[in-house]
């Protein structure tokens, strides 16, 4: 807590440099793009008020559900403020008196209002439920919280500790146990980690000013049409068919000893290399890090993701030389990912490529009713194109993000 936001009477935190580089970009970009919003369909006898209790109970355990961000009198300097009360906004949908193809429409239309509604960031609520009820034993929630606060890890955390918590409190068990990581004490964490005057800091900003973006252009794509800059950023996706199984893949990587993200990382690398026209010698594409390396961040909520800018310089060779060149790039970004600030970079996105790979969520019960994401919409990085891609099971999605 710092000693200004004392002196005005309210208790407030720095923002993290992910927050930070994001309300800048916010402040510049039309409309309020940047969001996380998952739909997780639940199956099975629901009881509605325990539902509720239930995420009452998240909202609880986790700060960043009833942070607001706030900027007092005299202060230029923006902080997170963590409510006492857990308060959150909740509104119950019937569309069960539709038909099967209806409903879908209507739940369609209820995802498309939650990505474009916007935020009271001073005010709050920030976190906003939906249930639809499709019928007595199938329900859709859509949970949607501005990305200053969650990011997709956050998205399938909530799942799981919805899981967790409806069947505790239907059976009057003990609730969730165990103290979480809060993110404002994550972003105090950051904040200093940056600010240190010792060798490791040192040696991992040498790295970035080396290994970054700075003074390298993005990639300029044949027949592309730049955006004004007073345009508003809109993001549109065609899904993209990955002929090659996910089983061919892996005994691709495993025979280069490396790994899938890489390997397709690599592929994408050589695409946009190859549309440019071939004319880039040198270019940086930026690939997601969901920034949780230590054990107590992997089932906290917060905006801890962060994209890093992978920069590499592209020729007409073999396609393993290409491949190791990236495996070693990935794993020395991931080495050092502590020390980069996201907003160095922030002014750069807009115009730049970007890659990212996740892991789907696996349909998990909870006694008589099951929980599973089946639709996210996760934005905090307005890049002109990207190859999105999530691995479930035996199978990966992907599709194109764009700028429209």
């Amino acid at each position: 807590m710092t000693e200004s936001m004392q002196n005005s009477g309210v208790e407030g935190f720095r923002l993290s440099p992910q927050q930070r580089s994001l309300w800048s970009l916010q402040q510049t970009a039309q409309g309020q793009p940047f969001r996380a919003l998952g739909a997780i369909l639940i199956e099975g006898d629901l009881k509605p008020q325990v539902l509720k209790d239930a995420v009452q109970h998240i909202v609880g355990r986790h700060e960043i559900l009833r942070t607001t961000f706030s900027r007092p009198p005299g202060i230029k300097t923006l902080f997170q403020v963590v409510g006492e009360s857990s308060q959150f906004s909740w509104e119950t949908v019937d569309v069960s008196s539709l038909d099967v193809t209806e409903q879908g429409l209507r739940i369609a239309e209820y995802f498309a209002r939650e990505s474009e509604r916007p935020f009271d960031f001073d005010q709050g609520p920030l976190l906003r439920v939906t249930v639809i009820k499709q019928s007595s034993d199938s329900h859709v929630l859509l949970v949607l919280l501005p990305a200053l606060c969650g990011d997709s890890v956050s998205i399938r955390n909530f799942t799981g500790e919805l899981r967790q918590a409806y069947p505790s409190l239907l059976n009057r068990h003990e609730e969730l146990t165990g103290e979480p990581m809060q993110y404002a004490d994550f972003a105090e964490w950051q904040n200093e980690q940056l600010e240190a005057d010792n060798v490791d800091v040192s040696n991992g900003k040498t790295h970035w000013q080396k290994r970054g973006s700075e003074g390298v252009p993005g990639p300029a794509m044949l027949l592309e049409r730049r955006a004004a800059a007073s345009r508003a950023f809109e993001l549109d996706s065609i899904a993209v068919d990955l002929e090659a199984p996910l089983s061919k893949m892996e005994a691709m990587a495993r025979e280069r000893e490396t790994s899938v993200p890489a390997l397709l990382f690599a592929c994408w690398q050589a695409l946009v290399w190859r549309l440019c026209g071939q004319t880039e010698s040198e270019f940086v594409l930026y690939n997601l890090c969901a920034g949780r390396k230590f054990a107590d961040l992997q089932n906290a909520l917060g905006l801890y993701a962060k994209y890093l800018p992978i920069r590499l310089h592209c020729e007409d060779k073999s396609f393993d030389e290409h491949l190791q060149k990236v495996s070693t790039a990935l794993i020395e970004a991931d080495e050092w990912q502590d020390y980069f600030d996201s907003g160095t970079s922030a002014n750069t996105m807009a115009d730049s490529v970007a890659f990212d790979f996740e892991e789907g969520q696996s349909r998990d019960a909870a006694g008589l009713v099951s929980f599973s994401v089946i639709k996210q919409y996760v934005c905090f990085s307005p890049f002109k194109l990207k190859l999105s891609c999530v691995r479930s099971g035996p199978a990966i999605s992907a599709e194109l993000q764009y700028n429209a």
